[in-house]
This record gives C-alpha cells, structure tokens and sequence, in this order.
C-alpha cells in the first residue's frame, strides 16, 4: 500500500537545546491520498525522551484536501533537570476515520540536549520571605477582621466533587475540537468556563499536565463526541 503521507522534516541534522529551555522543529506533512481528509499528528518519543517533553502548540487534528501540503510544528520542551546526551523522537501522522490504513511514521529527529546548571539567587527567596511575612500578616489580619476566614473553594479532586460540579472525571472525549490552549493552572474549572461562555462549544475535555505538554491543556468541541475511560483527563457537557 503507497504511503498515505509524505512526511519531511525541516532539519535532519540534531537540533540544539539547553536543559530548561524549549526548541520548535517543524514537519512538513503532504496528504498522497485521492481525496480530502482529517488527519491527527502525534510526537513519538523514542530512546529516553519523555513524552511529556513533546507537543503540537496549533493542535495535533487538521483537514487536509486532496494533495495538499501542510506545515505541522513540534515543540520540545526540556525540563531543568534533564541529563545532557541525544533525545530522539518522530512524528506519527494517520487518517482519524482510517487510522491503521491510511498513516505514515516519520522520520527521527535527534534532539541534542546540554545540561546547565543554574545557581539559584537565594537572596532574592530571602528578600520575598522578608516582604510577605511583614506585608503578608498585616494584610491577613486585616481580611480576617472585615470579612472572617476564607472558606475553602470547592474543586474537582475526586469522582465525587467532579459529579457535584457537572464535571466527567477520568473521561476523555477525542476529536471533534475546534479549539486548543494551555491553562496555567491544574484546575479544569477554567475548561469548563470556557465552553460555557462561548456559544459554539458543545463539549471540553480537560488534559493533565505531563500528558500533551508541561501544562494542562484545554480542548472546545463543537460537537459532543463519545466519551471513553482515561486517568488522562477530565471532560463535560455543555
């Protein structure tokens, strides 16, 4: 069977990063089939990469036409601790509705990682400690004393409270997305604000962190697509 996708990535040489700092490699992902199709790009870690490490900033889904050429970016992010050495990895691309007929696996990129060491500035941990404790107790007695203590916020921790707050936990709906983006925190109240608040939105899943990427990831559905069991993420209705 011909290859379903042509799949070229822009440098074949290793790429250089520094532990703690982030690179971009790009693919350039061309559809070889007689006719249009959604595809789903994956970064494959192989050797000691950590998945973790690799993501899809735009989205791993896209509408490809009949022949046409797009560009799909990778972004590598290296923790601070990482150890200096050569960190592979390659990209899967597969058709969503015939994913084990129609694929192709690229080729491996080598990531070339330099471990640094940085010397924390305690003197910085030592002048912040010294503000919050004079500015942080002055301004805590003064909330306490006009508006009491502050009560403990409710969240989704657990399958009980997720119930309680019209949230799926352990429950990942794929596909359907027609929106994408980070949080800054690990909390998928936000999600979940987010598909209320727009019209469009059907459905979310919320991604932990450490599964797509450092940070928890936020998926908007303009569909509801099936629900299936996963430790990964943490979904809803709109």
């Amino acid at each position: 069977m011909p290859r379903a996708f042509d799949i070229t990535p822009s440098t074949t040489t290793k790429v250089q990063v520094n532990s703690g700092k982030s690179r971009e490699v790009a693919f350039t992902v061309s559809n070889k089939t007689d006719r249009p199709l959604r595809a789903r790009a994956v970064p494959t870690p192989d050797g000691e990469t950590e998945a973790s490490w690799l993501s899809i900033p735009a989205g791993n889904e896209s509408e490809f036409g009949r022949d046409e050429t797009k560009l799909i970016t990778v972004k590598v992010d290296v923790p601070p601790n990482a150890k200096g050495g050569t960190y592979p990895f390659h990209i899967v691309v597969s058709s969503l509705s015939e994913p084990d007929e129609l694929y192709a696996v690229g080729m491996t990129v080598p990531v070339e990682v330099r471990h640094v060491e940085r010397k924390f500035p305690w003197w910085i941990v030592l002048l912040v400690a010294g503000v919050l404790v004079i500015g942080g107790g002055a301004l805590g007695l003064a909330k306490v004393l006009r508006h009491g203590p502050d009560k403990p916020q409710p969240g989704c921790t657990g399958e009980v409270e997720c119930r309680a707050l019209g949230m799926e936990f352990n429950t990942d709906r794929q596909g359907l997305d027609y929106r994408d983006f980070d949080l800054t925190q690990s909390d998928p109240a936000p999600c979940q604000s987010s598909c209320n608040a727009d019209g469009r939105c059907r459905a979310w899943t919320y991604v932990r962190p450490g599964v797509q990427g450092p940070q928890a990831r936020c998926w908007l559905k303009h569909t509801v697509p099936a629900g299936h069991s996963s430790q990964c993420c943490i979904s809803g209705v709109k």
